[in-house]
């Protein structure tokens, strides 16, 4: 629920306030853009500090803290009236947004499930897609009262959206006396011979368990961190111009924004089907193939002359990026364990959203000198593909030294 409201008004929305901002205040594109890239530096640099954060303190306690400032973000952004505090203003909102999506839930998800965590993690993030749905509510907000009344909306519902759901959340199933994937507890005569607390162990947990320190020195972080990044940068550019795009075709900004819903619903197909076929099949191939559909999607999307042309784009770029969203989260707690999971996805959701600095502002930059996006989506269409080299030379990294001489111990300890 808070992923889905969150990403619905200030993810997918934004392209819904680009225009009305842009009309109101005479700022070039590429000016406006920047709310784009900040969106992502902010997240860039806040991730690996949430991911930290929620290995110390919990996944509730940071997405409470996420909900609040977003929420006062959006209030403030509605006082815009110069371009310094609109960046100061939509700086608060994206740091919130950071705290919020997606580490938290993720991290909750990936720790409670290890035999279908894919499918876990698939569901945890269908919230964002369908977020969606609250594209048109916005644009319907911005034309009906202005996209200052429609911010101050926008923030207090993020109040009274977030902060109960907030308080539901449960962090990892140790704490709560539970094994992941709801296994028995391990016999307390054997824990007792053990020495250690009943619920720090598990039976079931072969899994590797690296540090944060120990995955920064891996070949394969940096290849899938590669892979993911070029991917992305076609994703943070391309929703936050597709409205501004269809309407270069004649298409209305309300349609606009429901082409938006259409994409992200479309991505639940990938957020949970890709989550579904990744138990079951090889996930390295999963992710080169929609990197590869992503990149198909977007070139339909620069060559779009009529609506049923941006409905084909959607229907590819929305289970496309998607699925990565699921897979790369799979990818991460196969690899690299949940010991550390959140601070590892810190520093991988960091380098990705970094990417997603520069391709807006280049999308805005490219219409302001050309007139149309068209080159723009073409040249980031074709880096996706590009994306997925990286992906294919991957291997599966070698258990640290440290952790292997763990798991001896607990074997003569019979754990």
């Amino acid at each position: 629920g808070i992923g889905a409201y969150a990403s619905g008004m200030f993810f997918y929305g934004l392209t819904s306030l680009f225009n009305p901002i842009l009309d109101e205040f005479g700022w070039a594109a590429t000016a406006t853009a920047v709310m784009f890239s900040m969106r992502s530096m902010e997240g860039g640099f806040a991730s690996p500090v949430v991911g930290f954060l929620v290995d110390r303190f919990g996944c509730r306690v940071i997405t409470m803290i996420g909900v609040i400032m977003a929420g006062a973000g959006a209030v403030l952004l509605s006082f815009t009236d110069a371009l310094w505090n609109f960046y100061l203003f939509f700086a608060v909102v994206a740091i919130g947004l950071s705290f919020m999506v997606p580490i938290p839930g993720i991290a909750a998800a990936a720790r409670w499930f290890i035999r279908k965590r894919s499918r876990a993690i698939g569901l945890v993030v269908l919230g964002p897609g369908f977020g969606g749905l609250m594209v048109p509510v916005l644009s319907w907000l911005i034309g009906a009262y202005g996209w200052r009344i429609a911010l101050v909306a926008a923030g207090v519902g993020m109040w009274a959206v977030g902060i109960p759901l907030a308080i539901l959340i449960r962090d990892a199933p140790e704490k709560y006396g539970y094994l992941p994937d709801g296994d028995p507890p391990v016999e307390a005569d054997r824990l007792k011979n053990a020495a250690i607390q009943p619920i720090a162990a598990s039976e079931a947990s072969a899994e590797p368990e690296f540090t944060a320190s120990q995955v920064l020195r891996t070949r394969v972080f940096w290849l899938l961190s590669f892979g993911l990044a070029l991917q992305s940068l076609s994703t943070y550019a391309v929703l936050g111009f597709v409205v501004p795009a269809v309407m270069r075709i004649g298409v209305n900004p309300y349609i606009g924004a429901v082409m938006v819903t259409l994409t992200t619903l479309a991505s639940i197909l990938g957020r949970f089907g890709f989550g579904w076929l990744g138990d079951t099949y090889n996930k390295k191939a999963l992710l080169v193939f929609v990197f590869g559909l992503q990149g198909v999607g977007v070139l339909m999307l620069a060559f779009a002359q009529s609506l049923w042309q941006v409905a084909v784009f959607a229907l590819l770029f929305g289970p496309a990026y998607g699925a990565a969203v699921t897979l790369r989260a799979a990818f991460q707690a196969d690899y690299f364990g949940t010991k550390a999971f959140g601070g590892i996805q810190g520093m991988l959701m960091g380098l990705i959203t970094l990417s997603g600095v520069f391709s807006p502002i280049f999308t805005g930059w490219m219409y302001d000198t050309r007139g149309d996006y068209r080159l723009a989506f073409v040249i980031l269409g074709l880096i996706c593909f590009a994306g997925a080299a990286p992906i294919l030379v991957m291997k599966r990294p070698r258990i640290p030294e440290k952790a292997l001489a763990g798991h001896a111990a607990g074997e003569k300890q019979g754990i």
